[in-house]
């Protein structure tokens, strides 16, 4: 046998050692899929996926190897990724910027858990120039449906098929259905503010808002302060930008009821708070779309306790019902996830 033959035969025994391994690894990723669903967990975990990869790495004896393995090892993890997707029936998630903090995948298993759906609910962490790909795995149906938060409640509007009444008023969306490869955008962030506001008892008839940030969460508080007869309703911003106030402005204003719509106070940030003196002094009522913590720099310094967590889970539960098209008893489920949710403060 010459050096030829013996490299090729190498190979070959190469090649059976990785098929094999290969068929060990899908096989594991069943079993992990099975306990996933027995357990309510999430399905991707990204740090994992990250030191898998720094692990392995580590491992590799030449350098010269080393970009090719890392090439190899991500593959085979989408690879895997991909077949878990196909081992579950509705997928469902969050896309965000950041999202370490959220409570969206617990307060959508819980959904699924209490009404019996075989759905499961992921994070999914993009970058601005990621927007496409997710169309993409939507458009394939890899996603049932998705909840859009900052700062991407507007990206997604170029690429829907249909747009809900209520969310062509507001002009951003926070949810997307996908029937057929076709998506279906909604917002039902303003449901959620809504019910936070009846919650509280607060009727905004006739008084003067202001409502700080400019994002898509801001559209929709906006849109339902009006359709609720508020006098006024001014959006603000720390950047020029149209149709919105500067904070200097706003220290001026007497302020009937003030809303944060930035993520200015939240985990791990505290102590942040987007407030000076003169606007503390000038408030008469504030609400907090911020949920953790639950009771924020912004809500002390106003004397307040409307956080945004009757929002976030009402949102949620108008959400599913647009999923599911369905309707639900949220109060019967209110109690549960709330349960659930007091059990990590």
């Amino acid at each position: 046998m010459n050096k030829l033959e013996e490299a090729r035969k190498k190979i070959n025994e190469a090649d059976e050692m990785i098929r094999k391994a290969f068929e060990e690894r899908m096989k594991a990723v069943e079993d992990v899929i099975s306990y996933k669903k027995e357990n309510n967990l999430p399905i991707f975990d990204a740090k994992r996926e990250d030191e898998v990869i720094k692990r392995n790495l580590l491992e590799i004896k030449n350098s010269n190897y080393r970009s090719y393995y890392e090439e190899l090892l991500r593959l085979m993890l989408d690879l895997s990724k991909d077949y878990q997707g196909k081992l579950i029936k509705k997928r469902y998630g969050l896309v965000g910027k950041s999202l370490k903090h959220s409570l969206s995948p617990l307060i959508h298993q819980s959904f699924f858990e209490h009404f019996n759906i075989d759905g499961f609910y992921e994070l999914i962490e993009i970058e601005e120039n990621e927007v496409e790909k997710v169309v993409k795995d939507l458009r394939n149906q890899k996603y049932v449906g998705i909840n859009i938060t900052i700062p991407y409640k507007t990206s997604f509007l170029p690429y829907l098929d249909y747009l809900d009444e209520n969310a062509k008023a507001i002009g951003s969306i926070n949810t997307i259905k996908v029937k057929n490869g076709k998506l279906y955008g909604y917002n039902t962030d303003y449901d959620g503010f809504l019910y936070l506001l009846k919650k509280a008892n607060i009727n905004p008839k006739g008084l003067d808002c202001y409502i700080l940030g400019t994002g898509g969460a801001s559209l929709a508080c906006k849109k339902v302060l009006l359709d609720l007869g508020a006098k006024s309703v001014n959006r603000v911003s720390r950047s020029q930008k149209m149709e919105a106030i500067s904070y200097e402005e706003l220290a001026t204003r007497n302020i009937d009821l003030l809303v944060n719509a930035t993520p200015v106070g939240m985990y791990p940030l505290v102590n942040d708070s987007p407030l000076n003196e003169n606007i503390i002094k000038n408030t008469k009522l504030g609400i907090d779309l911020i949920y953790n913590p639950v009771q924020t720099k912004f809500l002390k310094e106003l004397k307040s306790n409307f956080n945004g967590l009757p929002m976030l889970l009402y949102q949620a539960y108008k959400a599913e019902e647009i999923w599911q098209d369905s309707s639900f008893q949220y109060e019967d489920w209110l109690e549960e996830v709330g349960e659930k949710i007091e059990s990590l403060w």
